[in-house]
């Protein structure tokens, strides 16, 4: 409030109580990683083409955002998880799932090259496990996982597992 040249009344009368614009905070947040997400997967699914390239962009974005404000979000997140507003539980839950659409559409763009037998179920897998491999890698202590070895196995893998026609 004083950063703003407002008194503490003004921001109380605005948002109603500090839950509440805690919660716009993170909203407004979720909003704009999400529009960050849209802008760099269109411009992955319009430079990579190929399967293979494709996949190796979204792995090292997702790791690279991964790094990136991943204590914020942790943060946000443990907030969210305990808030007695559901509006929060929403907005990460819609940001994560919006998020992990995307993904799944950059890949369904290369759908032709994939060789499992239920497409859909093996992008939807392969996204699954590219979240969880970052979530892991935020737990560990720094250095534990060296980002340019994991996401050269993340590729690989993945890579492997949907190219794998069974």
């Amino acid at each position: 409030a004083a950063r703003a040249g407002r008194s503490a009344g003004s921001v109380y009368r605005r948002f109603g109580d500090k839950d509440a614009m805690i919660e716009a905070v993170i909203e407004r947040y979720c909003r704009r990683l999400l529009g960050a997400n849209e802008k760099n997967l269109s411009a992955l699914t319009a430079n990579h083409l190929g399967l293979s390239s494709r996949l190796k962009a979204l792995v090292d974005g997702v790791v690279a955002g991964g790094r990136k404000d991943w204590r914020l979000l942790e943060a946000f997140r443990e907030v969210a998880a305990t808030s007695p507003r559901p509006g929060l539980q929403r907005a990460f839950k819609r940001t994560r799932e919006a998020t992990l659409d995307l993904a799944k559409k950059a890949l369904q763009g290369c759908a032709d090259e994939i060789r499992r037998s239920d497409r859909k179920r093996a992008i939807d897998f392969a996204i699954v496990i590219l979240a969880g491999a970052v979530d892991t890698m935020k737990r560990e202590p720094a250095g534990a996982l060296n980002d340019k070895a994991l996401r050269t196995e993340l590729h690989s893998m993945l890579l492997s597992y949907l190219t794998c026609d069974r």
